[in-house]
């Protein structure tokens, strides 16, 4: 009888099955190797390009096949809602789409802005009651991602954090605030002289691991700073190799 009321309102058997795929936020301070980290993901790449950031970093991945989109920012919002509507239907597509493996957004701090912009007309001075239909839609944009079989890389810039009104040295992700909620892996990236014990290295910081937790707090350096090394050590039952 139980088994029919499951059958019923249609539940299904729970399975161990992991996707070998993996949603990451990627954050840091600018030139840190946000970008670089992202295009070590398994090709082809399709990148949203707001920052700028792939020109000369392109050229250090040689065979790798990269697409861009410009992304244009504006201040206005008539040409902000056909901009961010024109982004929308081409993450849809591409998620269902087998040209591309990896879909990296650089910056997804700056999409939110033209969210916002296409919602509100400006970005200051929003009650925060308002912010409903925005968040909406980066829910199903993560849901989405997360219910495919494409890695998704969303780069963040940051910005200080505060505590009891108090600006510390340590930095917070910029943007969506439930990033860190939806995102399967948060990481931080360094740069040669910003972590002491790795004064010499560009690297990065395990902030949240959801795969296995015991990866937080844990560091990469060099090669290992790459998507490929950090995937394999996220899933278990992979190599390097297998995230080429």
């Amino acid at each position: 009888m139980a088994i029919d009321v499951l059958k019923k309102h249609g539940f299904e058997l729970a399975g161990s099955k992991v996707v070998n795929r993996l949603v990451i936020a990627v954050q840091g301070r600018p030139k840190r190797g946000k970008t670089h980290f992202s295009l070590s993901a398994p090709g082809p790449i399709a990148v949203f390009d707001t920052d700028e950031g792939l020109e000369g970093v392109t050229t250090k991945f040689p065979g790798k096949v990269v697409h861009r989109m410009d992304v244009t920012l504006f201040a206005d919002q008539d040409p902000s809602q056909k901009e961010f509507e024109r982004v929308i239907e081409a993450w849809n597509d591409l998620l269902s789409s087998s040209s591309v493996k990896s879909i990296v957004s650089d910056s997804a701090t700056d999409l939110y802005e033209l969210a916002r912009m296409a919602a509100f007309g400006k970005l200051e001075s929003v009650r925060a009651r308002n912010y409903g239909p925005v968040h909406a839609i980066f829910r199903r944009i993560y849901r989405s991602s997360l219910s495919g079989e494409k890695n998704v890389i969303l780069i963040h810039k940051v910005k200080a954090a505060y505590v009891n009104d108090v600006k510390t040295n340590k930095f917070e992700l910029s943007g969506f605030s439930e990033t860190a909620s939806w995102a399967q892996l948060i990481v931080e990236m360094f740069r040669p002289g910003d972590n002491f014990d790795y004064p010499d290295d560009f690297g990065l910081t395990v902030l949240d691991s959801r795969h296995k937790p015991e990866l937080n707090g844990q560091v990469f350096v060099g090669p290992m700073a790459s998507f490929p090394f950090l995937a394999s050590q996220v899933l278990d039952g992979t190599a390097p190799s297998d995230w080429a």
